[in-house]
């Protein structure tokens, strides 16, 4: 939530994602799809999936997305889904994306369901089953919900999906918020919050799911637990400064010395 946030904080955020999308505009071959590179004429499966679901977010919280960049990139993930294209993930997680758009392609969920199932991860029967509740079919939702555990995998450092265990615990806990599975969304909170505030080497690609997810979780559960509640204490930075507060709710500051150094 912005009020959250100084001033000057909610403008620089709002600098980064206005930066972002029009960036993206660079990658983009033909006004479809994107490229891995700026200027490359090849479309990248997963990369025009990530930057979708970049937009779809952007585009949800009011950020102004040019019309062709955001139409362009949905139909290009469409037209894809209406070929079945891709590896089983890039299936699955286009399925998700176009659902989170209002777009369902529910051929492709529907033979996804009935001829891959088995073979899907815990991670990919999640966004199918939350594809399926974004289209208001709880009763398949819950079919392959059923079936889906909350075990994720290491993957290969060079994987073509830029995938990893954290990553896929996002994308779950995600899920699990969008499905209203709030026991498993606690339990996946608890797990992303703390690699997130370890030491652990992150990726671009983990850090952003791992946040946008936490983030949807402190959104609808956060906020009202702490409502109401005076948190006081102390933050000692590396440098010896102190830094006391007393407040209701929730406390952020910014931290912007003092990287790689620990902090109480």
């Amino acid at each position: 939530k912005m009020g959250y946030f100084r001033k000057d904080e909610s403008i620089e955020m709002d600098n980064n994602i206005n930066e972002g999308i029009s960036r993206l505009q660079m990658f983009m071959v033909n006004q479809r799809g994107f490229s891995y590179w700026p200027g490359n004429t090849t479309i990248s499966e997963w990369g025009s999936n990530y930057a979708t679901h970049f937009l779809v977010e952007a585009k949800r919280l009011g950020y102004s997305v040019p019309d062709y960049l955001y139409n362009g990139a949905i139909e290009s993930l469409e037209n894809a889904a209406r070929r079945h294209r891709g590896k089983l993930t890039t299936r699955v997680n286009r399925a998700f994306i176009l659902a989170l758009a209002g777009e369902q392609q529910m051929a492709e969920m529907n033979m996804l369901m009935e001829n891959e199932q088995d073979s899907m991860s815990s991670t990919e029967k999640w966004m199918l089953a939350a594809a399926y509740h974004l289209a208001g079919a709880e009763n398949v939702r819950d079919r392959i919900l059923s079936k889906a555990g909350t075990d994720t995998k290491e993957y290969d450092p060079f994987s073509y999906n830029f995938g990893s265990k954290y990553r896929d615990d996002a994308i779950i806990l995600y899920c699990a918020i969008l499905t209203d599975q709030t026991e498993t969304a606690e339990l996946m909170a608890k797990s992303v919050a703390r690699v997130l505030s370890g030491k652990e080497y992150l990726s671009t690609h983990s850090s952003g799911y791992m946040l946008l997810a936490l983030g949807k979780y402190f959104d609808i559960i956060g906020i009202s637990a702490t409502s109401g509640r005076v948190i006081t204490g102390t933050v000692n930075l590396a440098n010896g400064e102190k830094i006391d507060f007393n407040i209701e709710g929730r406390f952020t500051m910014p931290v912007k010395n003092n990287f790689n150094k620990n902090i109480e």
